[in-house]
């Protein structure tokens, strides 16, 4: 027979293994995920946004783009404190981060949240392409009828139903023909579904019910520049029209760079892209990409080219070693070419 305190170390070590196995499952550690949809003030989704990640060393831990919905996801994340920013140098928005916290424990022990909902809603920036930096604020009375299929139409959209989303715009717009808004988010949802011309149709509408609006002239320019040669003149025009409206916004001298490029007339390219450079309060990767591809295969301009993808990298913070063995045949072509 074994002595009590045998028996009594035994049962001991059962005990402390089992209350160590439960404490580690209670205390493991959960893969979480932040992730959330990039609306503006209007509530309008938005695509290719860049979002970054940082942990609360400042350290980033992830970046990423919102897809054609405007979500995000980051995935695969411990417990802690995390910075998500959002930056909207696209669309000529202001930046914005949000603090967001993980604990997917709670004070009891038991298992929390493992996926934290963080939207953003994106302001614009003065002289942009919002449609109040004119100097016209630009309101309407809506019918019920109208304003309920544009409502179920953003809700489909957020939901990642377009073609409901659609739907219900055209709805909308066929219960109020000169509904601005309707209009404008319908016109935007017919290029990324690459309907151009039926885009552009959308967009002269707008313009006519709405003439102050650099953001329809804008996105008409773009309906027409994606229908092909034949209409890249009146991409010009629509184009133009914005830039009067709207002489501080980077991503039309941006477009119109890319338009002159199209057609050959690469002088006209440069300046716009440069304009488009000046006029951006932080580096954007799509300006520096679109010049060191206007430098490199169209001016023959070597260093500048060089240059410019640099900038892109940094832009980006990316090290993506191609990139770099780019730069480093740019840069030796324009030491050939001294």
């Amino acid at each position: 027979m074994k002595p009590f305190n045998c028996h009594l170390k035994s049962r001991s070590v059962r005990v402390i293994g089992m209350f160590v196995l439960a404490f580690s499952f209670a205390f493991s550690i959960h893969a979480a995920s932040i992730e959330g949809i990039v609306y503006d003030q209007n509530n309008v989704p938005l695509r290719e946004i860049d979002m970054e990640l940082r942990n609360e060393n400042g350290v980033t831990r992830g970046r990423t783009k919102t897809d054609g919905t405007g979500r995000y996801r980051f995935s695969g994340l411990a417990d802690g404190r995390y910075y998500v920013k959002a930056f909207a140098f696209r669309y000529n928005l202001i930046d914005d981060e949000k603090m967001v916290k993980i604990d997917t424990l709670s004070i009891l022990g038991g298992i929390g949240a493992d996926v934290i909902q963080q939207d953003f809603y994106l302001k614009f920036k003065k002289g942009g392409l919002s449609d109040t930096t004119t100097g016209v604020v630009f309101a309407q009375e809506v019918p019920n009828e109208a304003e309920r299929h544009f409502e179920a139409a953003v809700k489909s959209i957020r939901d990642d139903k377009r073609g409901e989303g659609i739907a219900s715009l055209i709805k909308a717009v066929d219960a109020f023909p000169t509904y601005y808004n309707a209009l404008s988010v319908l016109g935007v949802q017919l290029i990324l579904t690459e309907r151009y011309m039926d885009a552009a149709s959308v967009f002269v509408r707008a313009v006519e019910v709405n003439p102050k609006s650099s953001r329809a002239f804008y996105y008409m320019g773009v309906a027409f520049s994606n229908l092909g040669e034949k209409f890249y003149k009146a991409a010009l025009v629509a184009q133009g029209k914005a830039k009067v409206l709207a002489p501080s916004a980077h991503q039309i001298p941006l477009e119109i760079g890319k338009l002159h490029r199209k057609m050959k007339n690469f002088t006209e390219a440069e300046a716009n892209l440069l304009q488009a450079k000046k006029l951006s309060e932080k580096r954007n990767p799509e300006i520096h990409k679109e010049l060191a591809q206007l430098y490199a295969n169209d001016l023959k301009q070597y260093g500048k080219a060089a240059d410019e993808l640099e900038l892109y990298l940094k832009a980006t913070k990316q090290k993506d070693e191609n990139t770099k063995q780019q730069i480093a045949n740019l840069r030796a072509k324009a030491k050939n070419q001294n």
